[in-house]
C-alpha cells in the first residue's frame, strides 16, 4: 500500500484528483489545501508520493518543494502546472521534482503519472535492500562505501548524523569541524606520458593513483576521485594543530613531484576554510570554477578560490564560469545572453591587473565554440546559418569593448535562431500527428502509434499536442472522427454500425456514446434532426 498526498488548493481540481487515485487499489490518499498543511500531514503521516499544484496560497508549491528537498526529503513530488505556468515548472525540475502535468489534467493522465510513481518507489525500495545485502559483506564492500560516501559528500546528499556514523565506521582522518579543499587536476591533453599510446586511461589511472597515496600521508587530509581526471584532497586539522602553511605547501610539492615523476601538469583549485564539511559539495563547486582559468593564466598551478590576485604564476584567480551564459543561449533568451557576455568580459577586464591577450583569445575560441555547438545541437547543420570561418576566427585584431560587441551579437544571433527553430518545430510536430490521425482514422490510431511514428515519448507529445492544439490526442482523434461521421449519416447511404466502422470504431455502442458526448445527441437524433 502506497500513501499519496494530493496538495491543491482548488477544491474541483483536488476532488478529480483524489477520485482518480483512489480508483487504484494499492492508493491511500490524502489532502492538503496548501504546502504549510501538507507539511503538516507529512510530519504525521509515512506519505510515499506528493502530486503538488505550484501556484497556491500561504505556500506555493515551489516553496513546498524546495523546504522538502533542503531538508534531505527525498519524497517524489509531481507538480501540476497551468500553460502560462511553464517557466515555473521548469524551477520546479531543478529542486528534483519527478514530473509535472499541465492543466487541465485528465483522469488518465492522473493515473498513467500515479503508477509510474509506484514503478519508481517499488524500483527505491529494491535498490535498498540491494545496499542491504552489499552492508553483509562489509569488508570487501568497505572500498566502495567509502567512495560512495565521497561521492555524496560531494552531492550535498550528507547530513551531520550520517557524516559522523560514517568518519567513525571508515576510520576516516575527519572531524565534524572547518575543513579546507583542494581539488587536483590532471592535465591530460598534451602530455606525452598520457598520449604516447593507446593505455591512456590506465596511464591516467596510475597517476590518479600515485596523487592520492601522496596525499594520504599528510596529516589530517582524505583524498578521493571525484571524475576520470580528478582527486579531491580534504584537509581536516585540530584547531591546536592548524598551521595555515602546511596544506598549500604540501600542494606545492606535490606539483613539483607528479611533474617529475611522469612529466604532466596539474591544475588546483584551493578552498578557503569551509566552516564544516557539509559544505564540500559548494567548495568543490567553487574549486572546479577557479580551475578553469587555466584557460587565462595556462596549466600547472593552484588557482586559490579566495584570492583577487590575478597576476600569471602566483595562486590568484579570476572566475569565468560561463554555465549561466549558456543556459541563456540554450534557453533562446536573447537579452539575458547580452548581460551575461558584458558581465563576464567586464569582469575580467576590471579585474586590476594586466592579462595576457593570448588568453583571453582562447577563453574567446572556447566561448565562441561552445555556442556554436548549442546550436549545432538544436538546429543541426549550421553550415547554412554561421561563416565556415567563423570557428578559426583571429581574435588579437579586437579591441576589449570589440570582443563584447562581436559576442553580444553572436550569443544574440544564436539564441533567437534557437528560439525560433524550436517553436517551428513543435508546430510541424503537431502538424505531423494530425496528419497522422487523418491519414489512420479508419484503423487503430492512438497517442502509442503516433508517439512510435514520430519517436517521442507520449508524455512529451502529449503535453506538447495539448499545448499548441488546446485538446488532447484522443479528444482531437474522437472530434475528427465525429466530424466525419456526422457527414456519413446526412448522407444516409450507411447504417449505423457501418458508419462507426468507418470512422474507426469497432464497437457501435461505444461509438455512439462518444457521438452523444461530443454533438449532444445520438447519432440517429442527429440524422433525423438535421438530415430531415
Amino acid at each position: 500500500m502506497y500513501n499519496f498526498l494530493i496538495v491543491e488548493d482548488e477544491k474541483n481540481v483536488r476532488n478529480l484528483v483524489v477520485s482518480a487515485l483512489r480508483e487504484i487499489e494499492d492508493i491511500t490518499v490524502y489532502q492538503a489545501e496548501n504546502g504549510v498543511v501538507a507539511l503538516q500531514l507529512m510530519a504525521q503521516h509515512s506519505i510515499d508520493a506528493v502530486i503538488a499544484d505550484i501556484r497556491m496560497p500561504v505556500m506555493d508549491g515551489l516553496k513546498f518543494l524546495e523546504h522538502l528537498r533542503t531538508h534531505q526529503d527525498k519524497t517524489p513530488v509531481a507538480i501540476l502546472s497551468g500553460h502560462d505556468e511553464f517557466e515555473y515548472a521548469q524551477l520546479g525540475m531543478r529542486y528534483d521534482a519527478f514530473d509535472y502535468l499541465l492543466k487541465p489534467v485528465s483522469r488518465d493522465d492522473l493515473q498513467e503519472l500515479s503508477f509510474r510513481m509506484i514503478r519508481y518507489l517499488r524500483s527505491q525500495k529494491n535498490l535498498e535492500k540491494e545496499m542491504n545485502n552489499l552492508l553483509l559483506r562489509v569488508e570487501e564492500a568497505r572500498p566502495y562505501i567509502r567512495q560512495r560516501f565521497f561521492d555524496d559528500l560531494t552531492k550535498g546528499l550528507i547530513d551531520e548524523a550520517a557524516f559522523n556514523e560514517m568518519v567513525e565506521f571508515l576510520n576516516l582522518q575527519l572531524r565534524w569541524a572547518p575543513v579546507w579543499l583542494a581539488l587536483i587536476e590532471v592535465d591530460e591533453l598534451g602530455n606525452e606520458y598520457l598520449l604516447q599510446n593507446k593505455s591512456t586511461r590506465l596511464k591516467l589511472y596510475s597517476v590518479l593513483s600515485a596523487i592520492q597515496k601522496i596525499c594520504r600521508s599528510w596529516q589530517y587530509c582524505e583524498s578521493c576521485t571525484i571524475a576520470d581526471n580528478s582527486v579531491l584532497v580534504i584537509w581536516c586539522p585540530p584547531a591546536e594543530n592548524y598551521d595555515e602553511n602546511y596544506f598549500p605547501e604540501n600542494l606545492d610539492l606535490l606539483l613539483s613531484e607528479i611533474t617529475m615523476r611522469f612529466g604532466i601538469d596539474l591544475n588546483i583549485g584551493l578552498t578557503d576554510r569551509l566552516e564544516n564539511p557539509l559544505l564540500v559539495k559548494e567548495g568543490v563547486e567553487d574549486a572546479r570554477r577557479a580551475i578553469r582559468n587555466k584557460l587565462l593564466y595556462g596549466s600547472g598551478q593552484i588557482f586559490e578560490t579566495f584570492s583577487d590576485s590575478c597576476v600569471p604564476g602566483s595562486s590568484g584567480a579570476v572566475r569565468m564560469d560561463t554555465g549561466a551564459l549558456m543556459e541563456s543561449i540554450w534557453m533562446g533568451n536573447s537579452d539575458a545572453a547580452q548581460e551575461q557576455v558584458a558581465h563576464i568580459f567586464n569582469k575580467i577586464f576590471t579585474a586590476g591587473t594586466e592579462v595576457r591577450v593570448s588568453s583571453i583569445s582562447l577563453f574567446c575560441q572556447k566561448l565562441l565554440i561552445d555556442s556554436l555547438r548549442i546550436l549545432e545541437e538544436e538546429c543541426g547543420d549550421i553550415s547554412g546559418i554561421v561563416d565556415p570561418g567563423l570557428a578559426s576566427f583571429n581574435f588579437f585584431q579586437y579591441s576589449q569593448s570589440g570582443i563584447i560587441l562581436f559576442f553580444q551579437d553572436l550569443v544574440s544571433k544564436i539564441a533567437n535562431r534557437i528560439y525560433q527553430s524550436r517553436q517551428d518545430r513543435h508546430k510541424d510536430i503537431v502538424a505531423q500527428a494530425k496528419s497522422i490521425i487523418h491519414k489512420n482514422l479508419a484503423s487503430e490510431v492512438n497517442v502509442t502509434t503516433i508517439a512510435q511514428e514520430l519517436h517521442f515519448s507520449k508524455n512529451y507529445l502529449g503535453q506538447l499536442f495539448r499545448m499548441k492544439s488546446g485538446m488532447t490526442i484522443n479528444e482531437y482523434i474522437n472530434f475528427i472522427r465525429v466530424e466525419k461521421s456526422k457527414k456519413l449519416l446526412l448522407d444516409g447511404k450507411l447504417k449505423i454500425y457501418e458508419i462507426a466502422e468507418a470512422v474507426g470504431y469497432s464497437d457501435q455502442s461505444y461509438f455512439t456514446r462518444v457521438f452523444k458526448r461530443v454533438v449532444g445527441c445520438l447519432p440517429t437524433e442527429y440524422r433525423r434532426q438535421v438530415g430531415g
